[in-house]
């Protein structure tokens, strides 16, 4: 149960923060209520994937909830059985409720105002006179009843809102029986509020702070945790929020643990110091990462004071130098881009691409030789090329380019990652002056 919260976004322009209340892998009986989104780009997804068929055990009511300039997903339901009812929908900017993949949604009693899209329907044959956003072989099917649309946008097209009872495709098929109410209505009982009167009731009473009670209504075990005693007991947490400065670290730098048992850094003499278990593999990678955003054709150099992983120099498995994401990090590694470079006694780079493609050889040495390390990756469009100088960065190794890959976004991830080779032992890592297009920047 999803009560009372309010959600904002920290951009507020972009999808950054990517779920704010996100409903997936088969979880039944979910409420989300009086909860209030600011500008959230990604509101609520429902239903992990178009190829998690197990989400068809869904089930979430969301009801009283304030959408309060936000974008999209609210919620966006793949495979589950959703109820909507009684949500203030203010000035979204993209749209309302979505329904795909066999979905059924029942959205009733809202109130939508300035919306272009209230609802929509993955691959429904109105999609041709509407801006729709969502995309798929399967439709959505979803029932609209006693909604209130005001303040309809100038672009707004017909049909107008969206609703599917009988197609099962865009243009395709259709369902022998076209759904009714009955085929959507919830097993439970709930009381409503008039549509009319849900702007007033949602604004004065959803978000955090406005509970109803003094007192929790039922015994809670929260398993131990104490109120915050105001001060910050892991001054090095791990984990920051999304959007906080890590601990140590100047602007702009983010801290990621990546599945690994243990990684923790420690910065000092403007040197970067990552200990980290975890393996390079195909199944999925752990490390320690520090890094920053970029947008746009990049230089990136790193030196690399020091690194020996659990298994050998020859075990390509460990890794320590710079590294590219495209987008979030994730533990299996399948669904992004990585780029990196490393020392053990060799040096390689790797890529692993959102079609689960992947390369790992090793680069061209360079013509200098020696133990003063400094590894490069540049960007030129959706072409990468990786290299490593073993003169302090005065004579790179030819570069070793990668695939050219297609839809990489302007901004992406770029720093330093580390690991071990090992799940269950810890490499520690040294790097200093990095460089971004040539200009030094401070850990």
């Amino acid at each position: 149960w999803v009560d009372h919260c309010t959600f904002t976004s920290l951009n507020q322009t972009k999808d950054y923060e990517d779920g704010s209340t996100d409903v997936t892998h088969g979880s039944k009986g979910v409420t989300v209520s009086w909860c209030r989104y600011i500008k959230t780009q990604k509101s609520c997804l429902v239903g992990h994937s178009n190829n998690q068929t197990s989400d068809t055990q869904i089930t979430a009511t969301f009801h009283h909830n304030w959408f309060d300039s936000s974008s999209s997903r609210h919620p966006r339901v793949r495979f589950g059985n959703v109820h909507v009812y009684n949500n203030l929908y203010d000035g979204c900017t993209t749209y309302g409720v979505g329904s795909a993949y066999g979905a059924k949604v029942l959205v009733e009693y809202n109130y939508f105002d300035g919306v272009q899209l209230p609802t929509d329907i993955c691959s429904y044959p109105a999609k041709e006179n509407n801006e729709s956003n969502l995309t798929g072989s399967v439709a959505g099917y979803l029932y609209a009843a006693e909604d209130i649309l005001v303040n309809r946008p100038a672009k707004a097209k017909d049909p107008y809102p969206l609703t599917n009872v009988k197609y099962k495709s865009y243009n395709g098929e259709t369902l022998s029986t076209p759904l009714t109410y009955s085929d959507f209505k919830p097993s439970y009982s709930y009381d409503v509020t008039a549509a009319a009167d849900v702007p007033s009731v949602v604004k004065e009473n959803a978000g955090y702070g406005k509970l109803g009670w003094t007192s929790a209504p039922v015994a809670v075990n929260n398993g131990g945790i104490t109120d915050f005693n105001g001060t910050d007991d892991n001054p090095t947490d791990p984990d920051p929020g999304q959007g906080e400065t890590p601990a140590g670290f100047s602007d702009g730098w983010n801290w990621l643990n990546n599945s690994a048992a243990t990684a923790t850094y420690a910065i000092a003499d403007g040197k970067l110091t990552i200990q980290a278990t975890g393996k390079w593999e195909g199944s999925g990678q752990a490390f320690g990462y520090a890094y920053r955003e970029v947008t746009g054709d990049f230089t990136a150099t790193v030196k690399i004071d020091s690194y020996a992983n659990a298994k050998g120099a020859d075990n390509n498995q460990g890794v320590a130098g710079l590294m590219m994401a495209a987008s979030d990090p994730a533990s299996t590694g399948n669904n992004l881009i990585f780029v990196l470079s490393g020392k053990s006694e060799k040096f390689y780079r790797r890529y692993r691409s959102s079609n689960a493609n992947s390369s790992n050889s090793e680069m061209k040495a360079p013509e200098t030789a020696g133990s003063d390390v400094v590894v490069r990756i540049v960007r030129e469009g959706n072409v990468f090329k990786c290299s490593y100088s073993l003169d302090g960065g005065v004579t790179f190794g030819g570069a070793s380019t990668l695939d050219t890959f297609a839809d990489v976004p302007e901004t992406v991830k770029i720093g330093v990652a580390a690991n071990s080779a090992d799940n269950s032992k810890t490499a520690t890592a040294v790097f200093s002056n990095f460089t971004l297009n040539g200009a030094t920047v401070a850990f």
